[in-house]
């Protein structure tokens, strides 16, 4: 019998990651691949081979069906470009999907707008591909099983006439009774084909937006009619945004900042979802279902009422994490708690499980975790994400494809208005980095660059990305300049978020302390400030353009200040360019300016 990945069993592949330089360039060209020597050897494919050629062309590739897919699934994913006037599979779609069959732990940072909804497809494509291989094994399985009770059936009537016609003692008879419950199929088969529970595919999302848009596009591909789906009406009234809830300002904020926040934005839902061939049940219980779609935050809260779900959390054979940028902006905690969840034994062994005589072996020993694959998404690459993502212990290895080359954001910048860069030593390790950070920026800049600035009534914005580091800021200037600032974060009251406004504004206090979270999910533009300090290089470069474009530009005291060190080498990367970042990085010089026309 054919065994699928699932039933492997091997040495965990804990090689670390190298940056390969691939000879093919299509349209996947701008993307680094790092990968560990099990992922490099057997799981990298066309166009994110290694110095390989393919010898097939893409238009070839994109006709045939995949000798992994399912083949009722590749009809109905015919069925479903051709009715959403989809192309077929780009180069670049495919190899992803090539890489995902291999089963080894993928993050993508080469997600974008313009891919988004590609990657959702392709990733619901293989969580699908993974339930129907996986069904097919236990439908077989199944069958043998019940042939095999079959079989024993009829063995034991054969034995009863052998008795009676030839006259055989008690004892004989009893013997080949024996022998003949020997033959049971549970024992005879080695029948493994599934976890502790039911549940195999972790979906983590953000939102329920975006979770509306994953089970929509699901029930599409299966060809399924929302109207043959149980409490699809339901979902759609609580995944959907109330007309009432619409914000009448929305239509004025940034274009991205629509895509990302456009209809139901609750981050705290968790769904159970039935795959049948022909249709999806929606708000199946856990232990029966499929696919489990939740918000880290919806998750947790779903364990503190009932921890039901834990069994369900023990079988996870494929865990996806897409739009993890926004996960990490809300609070990356609950992803890394969840986490620690997954494929653990459970504890209670009389609710929920599967027959155990069909549990896989390394399951019971307790090794599922390494048979897990995970697949983070993201539109950046970022250190806490990475972090993350090395913590993974896959058998079949780990891959990174992140951009191999970032334009940068500089450019894009409005106004002539001077832009400066400071960098400052962050110590022998990145522990010390926050502190070396503070340090720098109480006792260097704020003494020379803002403290001129307060007294001049010049209104001076210090932008924060971190949490932490802005509850730190925020102490320190309410010992030291308590009636000179306001301060602003995401926990902040609507009503102090509009005094803390209003006495920028009017310059009761001049200088305003703002986090990157507030800002992303708000999204408000501070108006007449003149003077931008950026604590340390924000996550999202396009918040730099957005802001520094704002400034008045007509003000003599116009200009930005950005703090780094190599530990921001991400952040700098997508804000000043791949090149121009590692000149600023390398050089002894410790302070740069740029004006932009």
């Amino acid at each position: 019998m054919k065994k699928y990945h699932i039933d492997s069993y091997g040495e965990v592949d804990a090689t670390s990651m190298r940056p390969l330089k691939p000879k093919v360039k299509l349209t996947c060209d701008n993307v680094m691949i790092s990968a560990s020597e099990h992922a490099v050897r057997n799981f990298l494919h066309f166009p994110f081979s290694a110095g390989l050629r393919s010898t097939t062309t893409a238009s070839q590739c994109e006709a045939e069906r995949p000798a992994y897919m399912h083949e009722t699934l590749w009809k109905k994913w015919l069925d479903y470009c051709k009715a959403e006037s989809r192309g077929s599979l780009t180069a670049e779609e495919r190899g992803l999907l090539n890489l995902l069959q291999g089963y080894p732990d993928v993050m993508d940072c080469c997600r974008s707008w313009e891919n988004a909804d590609a990657r959702r497809e392709v990733f619901i494509l293989h969580a699908l591909n993974h339930w129907y291989k996986t069904r097919s094994v236990v439908l077989l399985h199944d069958t043998l099983l019940r042939e095999a009770k079959q079989q024993k059936a009829r063995g034991k009537k054969s034995v009863k006439r052998k008795k009676v016609e030839k006259g055989k003692n008690t004892d004989s008879a009893k013997a080949e009774s024996c022998s003949s419950d020997d033959s049971d199929g549970d024992e005879n088969y080695e029948l493994r084909d599934r976890g502790f529970g039911k549940t195999r595919v972790l979906v983590m999302l953000p939102m329920r937006n975006i979770a509306y848009r994953y089970v929509t596009t699901m029930i599409k591909i299966l060809r399924a009619k929302p109207d043959d789906c149980p409490r699809f009406s339901t979902f759609n009234d609580d995944f959907t945004e109330l007309a009432e809830a619409q914000d009448p300002t929305f239509s004025r904020r940034p274009r991205d900042y629509q895509r990302q926040f456009a209809g139901n934005i609750d981050d705290s839902f968790c769904i159970g979802l039935r795959v049948e061939p022909s249709r999806v049940r929606v708000y199946a219980h856990p232990l029966s279902s499929d696919i489990i779609i939740c918000s880290p935050l919806g998750l947790r809260r779903r364990l503190e009422r009932n921890g039901d779900a834990l069994v369900s959390l023990s079988s996870i054979e494929v865990c996806l994490i897409d739009e993890a940028h926004v996960l990490f902006m809300q609070n990356w905690q609950h992803v890394a708690s969840v986490l620690q969840l997954l494929n653990k034994r459970p504890r209670d062994t009389t609710y929920g499980l599967s027959d155990l005589r069909r549990v896989y072996a390394w399951a019971l020993a307790g090794h599922s975790g390494r048979h897990r694959q995970t697949i983070m998404s993201s539109n950046l690459t970022n250190a806490t994400l990475l972090a993350t993502f090395r913590t993974f212990i896959n058998n079949s290895g780990r891959v990174l494809l992140q951009r191999r080359e970032e334009r940068g954001t500089l450019q894009q910048v409005m106004i002539p208005v001077r832009q400066h860069f400071l960098r400052f030593d962050p110590g022998n390790s990145a522990e010390s980095c926050d502190d070396s950070r503070f340090d720098f920026f109480t006792q260097k800049v704020f003494p020379k660059k803002i403290s001129p600035l307060i007294s001049r009534d010049v209104r001076t914005i210090i932008f924060v990305p971190s949490y932490f580091d802005y509850v730190r800021l925020r102490n320190y200037m309410a010992r030291e300049h308590r009636d000179s600032f306001a301060a602003i974060c995401e926990y902040t009251s609507l009503r102090q978020q509009r005094k803390s406004l209003g006495q920028f504004t009017d310059l009761e206090r001049p200088l305003l302390l703002v986090t990157e979270r507030f800002y992303f999910f708000r999204r408000y533009f501070v108006k007449h400030a003149e003077t931008i300090i950026f604590y340390s290089p924000p996550v999202f470069p396009e918040f730099y353009v957005s802001l520094v474009s704002r400034l008045v530009a007509t003000s003599p005291n116009a200009f930005s200040l950005v703090l780094f060190c190599r530990y921001d080498s991400h952040e700098l990367n997508r804000l000043v360019g791949t090149s121009r970042a590692k000149q600023l990085l390398e050089r002894e010089a410790e302070a740069y300016s740029f004006v932009t026309n």
